[in-house]
């Protein structure tokens, strides 16, 4: 069995670490849906950059109304879900009253 410590796992750790950032990257620009770990929990807005190991994100909607209308940095290794909208595949609504 490895341990966290081992050499090869770290190797793929910051392997998918590194294929997530550039996976998100691919979003900048678009409309996203990200669920965190912790609270506030969802954020949705605009993708604006990818920064070392944070996401930039314009968030137009998210648990709290204090959360919306601001830029949040959001650390990679924090998200659990994330959609971002691409051509062909479903849009994100909008859920503002």
């Amino acid at each position: 069995s490895r341990r966290n410590g081992d050499p090869e796992t770290i190797d793929s750790s910051v392997r998918n670490m590194i294929e997530f950032a550039e996976f998100v990257t691919k979003g900048i620009g678009e409309r996203a849906f990200i669920l965190i770990t912790e609270f506030p929990f969802v954020y949705i807005g605009t993708i604006m950059d990818v920064v070392n190991d944070y996401v930039l994100v314009d968030v137009d909607t998210a648990e709290q109304a204090i959360f919306e209308d601001r830029i949040w940095a959001i650390h990679l290794e924090a998200i659990r879900v994330i959609y971002y909208e691409m051509e062909g595949f479903p849009r994100i609504p909008e859920l503002k009253d």
